[in-house]
């Protein structure tokens, strides 16, 4: 069996964490009624519960995105996954 490079190790990482985060993105857009609800752009809206979670993981997402080495994506998907939890565990209400 032939070993990988480090490059080529370095290549899979990045795709396979590009790839997570094309599911992500899609498993975390927003529903039909969080896209009829105000917009943050209001002064006097309310932060929707969740809200924050959101914006962290979209954060994450585009730090993956733009990350080049693979200790710092392996980090950064940790937290995606943490907070992908934290938000799971708020909708569920456990």
């Amino acid at each position: 069996m032939a070993t990988l490079s480090e490059r080529e190790v370095v290549q899979k990482k990045h795709c396979s964490l590009q790839s997570l985060t094309r599911a992500i993105t899609l498993a975390t857009r927003p529903t039909f009624v969080e896209k009829t609800m105000p917009s943050s752009s209001d002064d006097n809206a309310t932060p929707l519960p969740g809200t924050v979670v959101d914006l962290e993981i979209a954060s994450l997402l585009t730090a993956i995105e733009r990350e080049k080495v693979p200790d710092r994506l392996t980090k950064l998907a940790v937290e995606l996954q943490n907070a992908l939890v934290e938000k799971r565990q708020r909708e569920t209400g456990n």
